[in-house]
């Protein structure tokens, strides 16, 4: 099974598990579907590097996207999660704050460029 294939069978599952709505479903599927190979086995060893299970990344990534809308912007997914990856690295409080606390504190906070 390729590195794509079992991610998206990770993904479908932790969709399922943390109740995530289809609209928000939908999204992350097309940006994951349009991530080069590359890009998605960078991702996948973040998660994997990260303290947070893949749903607060799936949860943080539809925040993000909630936000840039609300804000009137834009950023590429591999951008976002490469933000969300920084907010990971910038922060002691490993444990105290779930991941999307953790970004909405980074967006309100420090914004993006």
């Amino acid at each position: 099974m390729s590195a794509r294939a079992k991610f998206l069978e990770v993904f479908s599952d932790a969709c399922e598990a943390g109740s995530i709505p289809y609209p928000d479903r939908n999204y992350l599927f097309q940006e994951i579907d349009l991530m080069s190979d590359p890009y998605l086995l960078v991702w996948i060893q973040l998660i994997d590097d990260s303290p947070h299970q893949i749903i607060e990344w799936l949860n943080s990534l539809v925040l993000f996207q909630i936000w840039l809308r609300d804000h009137h912007l834009g950023k590429n997914f591999p951008d976002q999660i490469e933000y969300i990856s920084c907010c990971i690295q910038g922060t002691n409080s490993v444990g105290l704050l779930t991941l999307p606390d953790l970004l909405k504190s980074y967006l309100d906070n420090y914004g993006v460029e």
